[in-house]
C-alpha cells in the first residue's frame, strides 16, 4: 500500500472558496445515496460562512446545500453533487483503483490531498484522471501507507484544535482538574455546550484517524 500527499487546483467549491479567502473547508464523509447521487460531508471555518455558504449554493456542481451542525466558528454541510460533477467523477475513479481519501483540506490556494493507493499503477491511473482534465496533480511525498505512524496533524478542523490545545494547556485534562468548561469556553468566546461539543467532535475525529492509520 502507497501512501500519497498532493495538492491539485481541483473545481471542488472553487468559485466559493476564491470568493472568501479566509474560509477552509475540509471533507469528513463521501457516499454514494441510495438514488446514486453522491453526497459529501465537509466542514468549513472561517471569519464569514454566511457569505461562504451563499456562494457554495450558487454551485452547480452541488444540489441540496445544508448545515448539518454549527457551532458559531465551523459548521459541518452535507450536499448532493451531480452526476456530471468533478466530484463525482473522482469518487469512482477512486473506487475504481481501490483507493482510499484519507484527507483532503481546500482553501482558495488549492486542496492538500492525503490518498492511500494499493500500488503505483493506482497512482499512475489517479495522476492520468487529472491529466486528461487538465487539473493541477503535484506529489508532495510518496511513502508506505504500511510502515507510516498514523498523522494526526490534519485530523482537527481549526476550531477544534484550538479548543483540545487550550484545554490541555489550562489543565482541563490534568487530575485534579485546573481548569472548567465554563472557564475555557470564557476564553473562547463560546458557550459551554459549544465547546463540549467541539471536544468531543474533536475525540472523534482524533481516535478514528488513529484507528484508520494503523497498519493492516
Amino acid at each position: 500500500m502507497i501512501l500519497a500527499r498532493f495538492t491539485t487546483d481541483a473545481p471542488l467549491f472553487g468559485d466559493a472558496l476564491r470568493r472568501n479567502p479566509g474560509t477552509s473547508v475540509e471533507l469528513d464523509a463521501t457516499f454514494v445515496t441510495a438514488a446514486d447521487s453522491l453526497r459529501v460531508l465537509f466542514w468549513a471555518a472561517g471569519d464569514d460562512l454566511a457569505a461562504f455558504q451563499t456562494a457554495l449554493e450558487a454551485e452547480p456542481a452541488f444540489d441540496g446545500v445544508r448545515v448539518v451542525t454549527d457551532d458559531g466558528t465551523t459548521r459541518l454541510y452535507g450536499a448532493d453533487g451531480t452526476a456530471e460533477s468533478v466530484a463525482r467523477s473522482a469518487y469512482d475513479k477512486l473506487v475504481d483503483i481501490d483507493a482510499k481519501l484519507l484527507r483532503a483540506v481546500g482553501t482558495s490556494q488549492g486542496w492538500d490531498v492525503d490518498v492511500r493507493v494499493p500500488g503505483r499503477d493506482g497512482l499512475r491511473e489517479l495522476w492520468e484522471w487529472f491529466a486528461e482534465r487538465r487539473i493541477s496533480f503535484q506529489i508532495r511525498s510518496i511513502g508506505s501507507a504500511s510502515r507510516t505512524k498514523p498523522d494526526l496533524s490534519h485530523a482537527l478542523t481549526p476550531a477544534q484544535r484550538e479548543a483540545l490545545v487550550l484545554a490541555y494547556d489550562r489543565g482541563y485534562y490534568s487530575i485534579p482538574r485546573e481548569a472548567g468548561l465554563a472557564h475555557l469556553a470564557a476564553e473562547l468566546d463560546i458557550s459551554e455546550q459549544a465547546l463540549s461539543e467541539r471536544l468531543r467532535r474533536g475525540y472523534a475525529r482524533l481516535v478514528g484517524n488513529f484507528l484508520d492509520a494503523e497498519p493492516e
